[in-house]
């Protein structure tokens, strides 16, 4: 097993999040030794039923992009479309 998460006692609430139930439930992320790569955007499209709204908002945070090379590429090419006038 690659990775699980520990389970972490519920909160006094009554009522159970959608956040308490995946904080307190163990998932297996496959075995590291195999040498297949884990997807984790698959794995939260897999779980959207289960967790909607942690789903939508793993989703927004793993789509941005790891470094800033695009946006310099925009602005940089930006003096090669527009003139002086």
């Amino acid at each position: 097993m690659a990775m699980e998460r520990i389970k972490r006692p519920k909160g006094s609430s009554g009522s159970t999040s959608e956040l308490d139930i995946y904080l307190i439930t163990m998932f297996e992320f496959g075995d590291s030794n195999t040498g297949v790569d884990f997807e984790v955007i698959d794995w939260w499209k897999r779980h959207a039923d289960t967790f909607s709204v942690l789903s939508i908002i793993a989703r927004q945070i793993l789509v941005v992009p790891a470094s800033t090379t695009a946006v310099e590429r925009a602005f940089s090419s930006e003096g090669n479309i527009l003139d002086d006038r």
